[in-house]
């Protein structure tokens, strides 16, 4: 019986006899660090259609530190909100999230948040415990103009003497959003409201917004591409000058503006808070 004879793999005998290094197999990516935070509503609760209510906002909510209030018009409500709906999900935070020390997977989440624009201040509100000199907030954001001229503010950050919003340029050509602030000066007369540059977006294109309220320092808004998270646009910032933290977050329709606005829905979906270091832009 003739006993066979393995071959030497000649493509490595020839390379190691000439001196050349093989290339190595590329290595998997590592992997991405989750986002922290100290607060994450992941709006996983619920089904579509339904209304909000406190039940389904503290369902939703991953960390400590307020409590959450509906507002219809003026006043508070805890009847359910019909123009603030659960929706389908939007977006996708590509890593899970940290909240004390808790990590919080998110690719499952089918939900998010739909709001009707029609109505002024039709909004949920988080109102911290203690006041926070800096806070910084990230979300998914697919935008829906309602073609008429009546800016509207759909993110809000108030300190109570002055505020931070993510406010809308509703010029039907030229679409965008910008920083828009109210300020006190620091003898806390008031002064008047301001608006920072227009960063351009398109209708029906979903983006990551970052946003930050700083006391006394530069209050900034950006927004970004959904999957790669690279900037789209300028930042809009503008300066406070009034010397008071903030207290609460409002998301919806959190304007009462005059003017009469055709039917139209905005969305979110993975909504971040960070007071602890205010980071500006928060991204995944």
């Amino acid at each position: 019986m003739i006993a066979r004879i393995a071959l030497p793999n000649l493509t490595l005998v020839a390379a190691l006899l000439a001196g050349i290094m093989l290339p190595a197999k590329a290595s998997a990516e590592p992997p991405r660090k989750p986002l922290v935070a100290d607060l994450y509503v992941d709006m996983g609760s619920g089904k579509p259609g339904d209304a909000m209510t406190i039940q389904l906002l503290d369902a939703m909510t991953h960390g400590v530190g307020g409590t959450w209030s509906m507002r219809r018009g003026p006043e508070k409500t805890d009847t359910p909100l019909a123009e603030f709906t659960v929706s389908d999900a939007k977006g996708h935070l590509p890593v899970p999230v940290s909240v004390n020390g808790v990590i919080h997977k998110n690719a499952g989440n089918q939900r998010g948040w739909a709001c009707e624009m029609a109505s002024p201040v039709r909004c949920v509100s988080y109102t911290f415990k203690t006041p926070h000199p800096a806070v910084s907030v990230g979300f998914f954001l697919e935008y829906h103009g309602s073609k008429a001229w009546t800016p509207l503010d759909l993110v809000c950050i108030n300190s109570g003497d002055d505020f931070v919003v993510m406010n809308t340029s509703e010029h039907p050509q030229t679409p965008g959003v910008r920083v828009h602030t109210g300020d006190r000066s620091l003898d806390n007369k008031p002064k008047p409201s301001r608006a920072g540059p227009v960063i351009p977006l398109e209708d029906g294109k979903l983006y990551w917004v970052s946003m930050r309220f700083t006391q006394h320092g530069d209050s900034s808004l950006a927004l970004f591409d959904p999957k790669t998270f690279e900037q789209i646009g300028p930042t809009s910032t503008l300066t406070l000058t009034s010397n008071t933290p903030a207290r609460m977050i409002q998301i919806g329709r959190c304007d009462k503006h005059p003017g009469v606005i055709p039917p139209t829905t905005i969305y979110w979906n993975d909504f971040v808070v960070d007071w602890t270091t205010a980071r500006f832009p928060l991204l995944p």
